[in-house]
């Protein structure tokens, strides 16, 4: 094999391997590849910054797991869910034939769970076609029955 560049040089003598771009000689295959000095620092920095930057994106920055935004668009939709059955909770009692003693007894309720108890035996919170009463929504036709009376 005769080098193009200089006619006189016999290639055949040369061991194979990689050619280093920068000082154009050719590295064998035992040799260490040679690293620049920042390489090491920068790459434990990166590290370093990535997981700083998760630990501030996860507790300041509202990022969530997918759980979490899971369990919270489940805790939203229950809450709408509840908001707009309310009023139908409502009509029911005022349409009920003994609503004026009930709301009475209603209103001698103290406790959160004596009124909702109170509102699921009434049977005011059961909407058509469901086979359970859901607990927020009786809560919030007691608090919003108590209100109104």
């Amino acid at each position: 094999m005769i080098c193009i560049k200089d006619p006189g040089h016999d290639l055949s003598q040369f061991e194979f391997g990689v050619v280093s771009v920068r000082d154009r000689r050719v590295r064998t295959e035992d040799e260490e590849m040679i690293m620049p000095q920042w390489f090491k620092p920068g790459i434990v920095g990166a590290f370093i910054g990535a997981i700083a930057l998760a630990i501030v994106g996860f507790t300041s920055l509202g990022w969530v797991t997918s759980n979490d935004a899971e369990s919270m668009a489940l805790k939203y939709a229950d809450a709408a869910v509840v908001k707009a059955l309310v009023p139908v909770c409502v009509a029911r009692a005022q349409m009920d034939s003994e609503t004026g003693p009930l709301l009475l007894e209603l209103a001698g309720k103290t406790s959160k769970w004596e009124r909702r108890s109170f509102v699921e035996k009434a049977g005011w919170a059961k909407m058509p076609g469901a086979e359970t009463i859901n607990k927020n929504l009786a809560d919030a036709c007691a608090q919003a029955l108590q209100e109104a009376a």
